[in-house]
């Protein structure tokens, strides 16, 4: 009873569209504050760059552990977005574990780059709302 409360509750906020937007913020933020990174970033860039990508991380993880528990392990990786989006994230807290250990594994903070990619998911719903736009004014008008 207590997990399908916690299920139902997880896909009620996964499915609303502050959710998704916040989401989509976030991979915009990270983006951002990753490509500001450059060799003559002051020790106060780098913290604040760090601490940023430790929000976002935060939120992503947050993200991929509510889609969890609302679809379920198999009907999470059932998305390739999805699958996706849990590869980054565990770059991401990778990233983040050896942050304290001087590896300086560029690659994990390169993955999350690659978020970016999921906006891209909502752009061809975009241009399919905009071409039946167009063909339905094509046709009526």
């Amino acid at each position: 009873m207590l997990c399908r409360y916690i299920s139902d509750s997880a896909f009620s906020i996964v499915n609303t569209p502050l959710f998704g937007a916040l989401v989509l913020g976030m991979i915009v933020v990270n983006a951002i504050a990753l490509a500001t990174l450059h060799s003559r970033s002051t020790d106060t860039d780098l913290h604040a760059i760090d601490t940023i990508n430790l929000i976002c991380t935060v939120v992503f993880a947050f993200e991929m552990v509510l889609k969890i528990l609302s679809y379920g392990f198999s009907g999470y990786i059932a998305d390739s977005f999805n699958i996706f989006d849990g590869i980054v994230v565990i770059f991401s807290v990778a990233d983040e574990a050896s942050s304290n250990i001087s590896i300086g594994i560029s690659v994990f903070r390169l993955a999350r780059v690659l978020r970016l990619f999921r906006v891209t998911r909502g752009w061809q719903s975009m241009r399919t709302i905009i071409e039946v736009r167009r063909i339905f004014f094509r046709l009526y008008f």
